[in-house]
């Protein structure tokens, strides 16, 4: 019966952060059928209409299970339930906001949506669950297991792959698959304009004709260039062949953050 498959993910998520990828996530799992609970320390009613935004346009893709979205702004209102951590790619911010929340985030499951850092640098506790930007396109999940997984991390991971995302189990290295490849790419490209002095429209046209469709200036902007510069600077710190260009300091010096406040790495290259 309808009911009987549904009943299972009537079970509560709490995620920490309501940025861009934070919404997403609250948004897919509603629609999963999850309760969720999402915290974001201010501006909650703009937070909770990016939620609901966002469970619109994955709506387009997927079948709404009808889960529920609650935002907080007190980590004392969360209940104790699994927690999907998915707070901006600062280690300090993410180990003091999951020291203060008000139950053993071990006991039900901590699950961080980083790749830049180690779960386990986070909380000894935590595993992986990173999914890409926009969710809705790249259906594509990478998965590290918690210490002590839980029940409910096996219902998301089911619902996901009832829901056909690609789910891949990594290993314990910063940047997992996707963005080790991604940013290393970033890396070698912001490179080729710095030290060979190549035009934008060079290195596109050269990575078109490999198969690559979008510009990587343009997969800078959509991801930021302030939560480009900081991922950059995470691997690097493991792996020092990592290049991070210094005209993405530049670039956040001038107010230059990308698509989130409509402006372009191209306007530092180019300026």
């Amino acid at each position: 019966m309808p009911n009987e498959i549904q009943e299972p993910n009537r079970l509560p998520v709490n995620v920490l952060g309501i940025g861009t990828m934070g919404s997403q996530i609250a948004g897919l799992l509603a629609i999963l059928g999850f309760k969720v609970t999402a915290w974001n320390r201010d501006a909650l009613p703009e937070r909770l209409k990016k939620c609901v935004k966002a469970r619109r346009q994955l709506g387009r893709k997927l079948t709404d299970q009808g889960g529920d979205i609650y935002c907080v702004d007190d980590l004392h209102a969360l209940p104790q339930a699994l927690t999907i951590e998915a707070l901006e790619e600062n280690l300090q911010t993410k180990r003091k906001v999951i020291k203060q929340l008000p139950y053993d985030p071990g006991e039900k499951g901590l699950l961080s949506n980083t790749s830049s850092y180690l779960p386990s640098e986070i909380h000894p506790a935590a595993g992986g669950l990173h999914f890409f930007n926009p969710i809705q396109i790249l259906r594509l999940v990478e998965y590290l297991p918690p210490a002590n997984p839980d029940p409910g991390i096996d219902a998301i991971l089911q619902s996901l792959t009832d829901n056909d995302f690609i789910l891949v189990q990594v290993k314990e290295n910063r940047g997992y698959i996707g963005n080790f490849l991604l940013f290393s790419e970033i890396a070698s490209t912001l490179k080729l304009v710095d030290e060979f002095g190549y035009t934008t429209h060079s290195i596109d046209q050269v990575r078109h004709c490999m198969g690559r469709e979008v510009s990587i200036f343009s997969i800078i902007d959509l991801i930021g260039i302030d939560t480009t510069k900081r991922i950059l600077d995470n691997l690097h710190e493991t792996d020092s062949g990592i290049y991070v260009s210094p005209m993405l300091e530049k670039a956040l010096r001038k107010g230059i953050y990308g698509r989130k406040n409509g402006t372009s790495i191209l306007e530092v290259i180019n300026g």
